[in-house]
């Protein structure tokens, strides 16, 4: 059984499932919608229309073809308003051949759901508060008074009643229009309501008007992200996307009438948000930036841009379509920073001379027995509450194991490690100030010597970097001594610039006996960087940390990885953009 099965049965308030789940292709999700109204159900008009088998659930999304399985059964029988509030094709990924039954029956009786098992043979389909069974009628044909018993009647409930139009009401009593029940299968089903997010219209959000989020990945960076982002007059959260239900229950506390969904796809088909932010794992982020670009929307990705250089290269495309018409905002926030502009503006006007070489350090510790980094597994990080599948994205292919899915810092597969985590910020500090390039090699060594917790990422390790502009760029950390903590350091003949708690300037005396040493004093709040972000979407401009600058901070940062993990240097191929 897989993990959309599972996630698109109703739970109880402990986040248990109460209705059982179909095979793989004999199943159909649905989430408190309604057919279309001619005589086939919106499951079947998608089928027809896209060509495949069935549509999977995975708590929204759109079909091969980019369009959700009710939006196509409207399309083709004209109806408008079509529910379809979780509807999937997505044979590509998970080899679905069920159809997705928007929670009810078509007007004339034979409903999305009895369409989806006629047409796949399915024995179920799980439904938001029940199941409907093979030979289901839609879902006001009849009411199952028993959770968990077998049936052949329309709609399996869990201690309700049937609501208006046959959508099943979880918890008892008359549904609403929009299938909202309680605790768990609250924010499961209410952001997926009858009005859905088809029938909203593309809007551009002008200089005075509220600026619509939605964010992919609500863990704990995306919730940081999200407070930030709510402290910026004018914008609001339309859309909240996780696939890990207790993330989604504690991001609705920060913007409670968001729509949450299990599948990102399905919000970004909301043409009433503007801009998303993107705060998954790194293995993950050009999967969802490439769909928020397709999708049209703005984006605040969080670092480090890419993972890989292929990845890079795809999401350098998918940003170039779009016509570079979609603001991208890399979060890289230390761009936006007052140290930013102080060390700008010094290395502008005072004497640096040639610069040779950049320093970095970055040294941190823990108590002992508090490992960096790692975070606890609580016991209900299962299969029925997270979608493996989905957060395992293009990675190599594992069995479930909650460990790898909360601390996916630990792993090549989903992490870069402490390069990816830090020295990505602390590179792009500098290549902005210095208006630098890729490296034309790296190099980088290390080790585990620290932390034998199953992690496979050193926590100690040196980088070196050889500019095209002749300079060595080298940076050191580690994760036992935070003595010399995080600091850099330009050091060029007739100065040096550095970064710590200030920006300083220091002259070298040799080459200029009159200089006078500089103490950056600019300052600006924590939520710069996503404030310049929405003003670059309101008023246009270029945001602080572009997109070419994320590009070729994280090329740089996934040869330093190469490097350690083939012990040799690494060159980069201008020429064929490719790493040797």
């Amino acid at each position: 059984m897989d993990n959309f099965s599972k996630m698109q049965s109703a739970s109880d308030g402990a986040g248990k499932a109460v209705v059982p789940a179909a095979e793989p292709r004999a199943r159909a999700a649905a989430s408190a919608g309604v057919a279309g109204s001619d005589a086939r159900g919106a499951a079947r008009e998608a089928e027809e229309s896209a060509g495949v088998r069935g549509a999977a659930a995975s708590g929204g999304d759109a079909n091969l073809e980019g369009r959700g399985a009710a939006r196509e059964a409207a399309e083709r029988a004209g109806v408008r308003g079509v529910a379809a509030s979780d509807g999937v094709v997505d044979g590509d990924r998970r080899g679905a051949a069920g159809a997705v039954a928007s929670g009810g029956a078509s007007n004339t009786g034979r409903g999305a759901a009895r369409e989806a098992a006629e047409l796949t043979r399915a024995g179920d389909v799980a439904a938001s508060g029940g199941v409907v069974s093979r030979d289901a009628r839609g879902a006001g044909a009849g009411v199952g008074s028993t959770p968990g018993s077998a049936w052949r009647g329309a709609v399996q409930q869990t201690g309700g009643a049937a609501g208006p139009r046959g959508v099943a009401a979880p918890g008892g009593g008359r549904a609403e229009r929009r299938g909202v029940g309680d605790s768990r299968r609250k924010f499961l089903g209410a952001v997926t309501g009858l009005a859905g997010t088809l029938a909203i219209p593309k809007r551009v959000a002008g200089a005075n008007e509220k600026i619509r989020l939605g964010i992919i990945g609500a863990g704990d960076r995306g919730s940081e992200l999200m407070r930030l982002a709510l402290e910026c007059p004018g914008v609001e959260f339309a859309g909240i996307t996780d696939i890990y239900t207790r993330r989604l229950e504690a991001a609705r506390v920060l913007a409670p009438e968001a729509r949450t969904y299990l599948d990102h796809r399905r919000m970004l088909e909301d043409n009433s948000i503007d801009a998303v932010i993107i705060a998954t794992p790194q293995h993950l982020h050009c999967e969802h930036f490439v769909a928020a670009m397709e999708a049209g929307k703005h984006a605040y990705q969080e670092k480090t841009l890419a993972f890989t250089v292929e990845q890079a290269k795809k999401m350098r495309a998918a940003y170039e379509a779009a016509g570079r018409r979609r603001v991208v905002q890399v979060g890289h926030q230390w761009t936006s920073s007052g140290q930013m502009t102080d060390a700008r503006r010094m290395a502008a006007s005072a004497p640096m001379g040639k610069v040779t070489a950049v320093v970095m350090e970055m040294y941190r510790n823990t108590p002992h027995g508090k490992a960096q980094w790692a975070r606890p597994v609580y016991p209900d990080m299962t299969p029925e509450t997270i979608l493996w599948k989905s957060f395992e994205g293009e990675a190599a292919p594992h069995e479930f194991d909650a460990n790898r899915y909360v601390n996916w810092r630990f792993f090549w597969d989903y992490s870069g490690g402490n390069v990816y985590e830090n020295m990505c910020h602390q590179l792009c500090f500098w290549y902005k100030v210095l208006n630098l390039q890729i490296p034309r090699s790296a190099t980088m060594t290390g080790g585990l010597y620290l932390w034998k917790d199953g992690r496979q990422v050193p926590d100690t390790m040196e980088v070196s970097l050889e500019q095209p502009e002749e300079m060595q760029i080298s940076w050191s950390s580690g994760f036992g001594n935070n003595e010399l903590g995080v600091k850099e350091s330009a050091l060029g003949t007739d100065g040096t610039l550095s970064r710590a708690a200030q920006v300083r300037y220091a002259p070298q005396k040799v080459n200029q006996p009159a200089g006078a040493a500089l103490l950056g004093d600019t300052r600006t709040p924590p939520n710069a960087h996503m404030q310049n972000f929405f003003d670059c979407i309101r008023g246009g401009g270029e945001p602080n940390c572009p997109f070419e600058l994320g590009y070729k901070v994280a090329i740089a940062c996934r040869m330093a990885v190469e490097s350690y993990r083939q012990k040799k240097t690494i060159e980069w191929r201008p020429e064929q953009e490719v790493i040797t």
